[in-house]
């Protein structure tokens, strides 16, 4: 996974692979069928665990904000994993492709599920959209994160996680005591 976060999957080879892994390319090949399945098998390891914590976060009662935070915490502590996730692999196989679709729905219930204990009774259509764009938000900030663009440079990464969770809290509509989206007050250390 190193190898695809440096460089870009067609740089990469089964051999630079097995010289990596300590192996010869047969041992690999008696393993995966190519790099495609490589590929597939270290997204899968990440996402399960990226699945997990948002499970997790929610069955702990994590305020919305808090479980975005906590996401990104763990993107940025599986930094080489997750940037081959968000940044290096997007639309590169079918399988890769509909692993992804699978993982979003994932994410997208998990959120569904935040948004509607956040704000109470909610259609299935309010929801659907809140916990879509909150997993576009996700999504975008992981991206901005590891591949530290121009907004990450800006705000740092401290303050990134901050600015996610103030767009959470208006994406769903929560309000602090002021009255004022984005106001809500989390326990999590940013």
């Amino acid at each position: 996974m190193r190898l695809f976060a440096r460089l870009s999957f067609d740089e990469v080879t089964v051999g630079d692979i097995a010289d990596a892994a300590e192996m010869t390319p047969a041992a690999v090949y008696y393993h995966f069928a190519g790099k495609e399945q490589i590929l597939l098998e270290g997204t899968r390891m990440f996402t399960v665990e990226l699945v997990e914590c948002a499970r997790l976060g929610l069955d702990e009662g994590l305020a919305v904000d808090e479980l975005m935070a906590s996401l990104l915490q763990l993107i940025g502590k599986r930094r080489t994993f997750a940037t081959v996730y968000f940044v290096g692999s997007s639309g590169l196989n079918p399988s890769l492709e509909a692993h992804r679709k699978t993982v979003r729905a994932d994410l997208t219930d998990v959120f569904m599920d935040a948004a509607r204990r956040a704000r109470g009774k909610l259609s299935t259509a309010e929801a659907g959209v809140m916990g879509t764009a909150l997993v576009s938000l996700l999504e975008m900030s992981a991206v901005s994160l590891l591949a530290r663009d121009a907004s990450y440079r800006s705000l740092g990464a401290r303050r990134l996680r901050v600015v996610a969770g103030e767009l959470v809290n208006r994406i769903i509509g929560v309000t602090g005591p002021t009255g004022q989206p984005g106001h809500h007050h989390s326990s999590i250390k940013h």
